[in-house]
């Protein structure tokens, strides 16, 4: 099975491919254009933080104003209509940037040069999602969808 090509822009466009046993995979990569699929982005992250003991899930995040801000850019992965990806660019703003927390002083540098500045946020993918509708997928290519959200990202 291939991961599909990243599809660059605001379309989410979709790939279909094989699996080895001729299941179809939808893969879609693209941009959450909705508040529910950013929630949806935001919890799959939190989920995911909290699994490898970075968070607990039943508790309210710190990031959750900035990630579910309408100005942050929430990149999201698909496979059969199944969001198991996701990524956040956070633009600066009002409220700062999460790394503020350790990183105000060297942020300010930029803000006083009126620089515009982002943080990437929130990378998680969920490998056990995507190795449970198609088993064959490898580690090295349950790896590969992190790579494609940064694509988007850049």
């Amino acid at each position: 099975v291939q991961i599909p090509e990243v599809h660059l822009g605001h379309e989410k466009i979709p790939k279909i491919l094989n699996s080895p046993e001729g299941k179809k995979l939808k893969y879609i990569y693209g941009v959450a254009r909705t508040e529910a699929q950013r929630r949806q982005a935001f919890l799959l992250s939190k989920r995911l933080y909290g699994e490898h003991g970075l968070g607990d899930p039943s508790k309210p995040s710190s990031f959750e104003p900035f990630i579910l801000s309408p100005e942050t850019k929430t990149f999201i992965a698909e496979l059969n209509q199944q969001m198991f990806g996701t990524v956040s660019v956070v633009p600066d703003s009002e409220i700062g940037l999460p790394m503020d927390l350790l990183y105000k002083e060297e942020l300010s540098i930029f803000r006083k040069a009126h620089k515009k500045i982002a943080e990437t946020s929130q990378l998680a993918v969920d490998l056990i999602l995507l190795q449970k509708i198609d088993p064959k997928l490898t580690m090295i290519k349950t790896r590969s969808p992190s790579l494609k959200l940064y694509q988007l990202v850049l």
